[in-house]
């Protein structure tokens, strides 16, 4: 990305992120969590450029490491958000470890009283959701069926990759 490009998104009031996610299974397959990373970091990047809440993401996403029965890894994504409603939308659905602001316009921010309100309720109601929703037994076979879509899904995804790569 152009610096250009990302000062014409930042005088719009985009705001840059890096935010680090991890993934830990339980595997001695590193491509299996690779496969899995990839497809959430896509799924990231697509569902939130779907939703008109960012300009841009890009994923790394570091080498697998062994640790006792388990393989970890993480990604970082660098992402450009549309303003602050949706950076705070996306912490709430996503979940990351870590996130540094990059660069935004000004320090501070200024945000409407209506804005601020919706954002409030909106975090209001998924504190409420998750409470609520505390791993019944149906939503772990939903837990592991989300898990198995998105192992396949990234494995094609690396797949594809490899063969344009060559």
């Amino acid at each position: 990305m152009d610096e250009k490009k990302i000062k014409e998104y930042l005088n719009n009031g985009g705001i840059l992120v890096e935010m680090v996610f991890d993934f830990h299974i339980k595997t001695d397959r590193e491509e299996e969590l690779k496969s899995l990373a990839t497809d959430f970091c896509n799924e990231f990047i697509q569902n939130n450029i779907n939703s008109g809440s960012i300009y841009f993401g890009v994923a790394e996403i570091e080498q697998p490491e062994k640790t006792d029965e388990y393989m970890s890894t993480y990604a970082k994504l660098t992402v450009m958000f549309k303003s602050l409603p949706s950076l705070i939308q996306s912490i709430i659905n996503y979940n990351p470890v870590a996130l540094e602001i990059v660069a935004m316009k000004d320090e501070r921010i200024v945000i409407e009283h209506g804005n601020l309100q919706d954002l409030l309720n909106e975090i209001s109601k998924q504190v409420f959701d998750i409470k609520a929703s505390m791993l019944t037994q149906e939503k772990q076979r939903e837990l592991q069926e989300i898990y198995k879509k998105r192992l396949d899904r990234g494995k094609k995804i690396l797949e594809e990759y490899d063969k344009n790569r060559h």
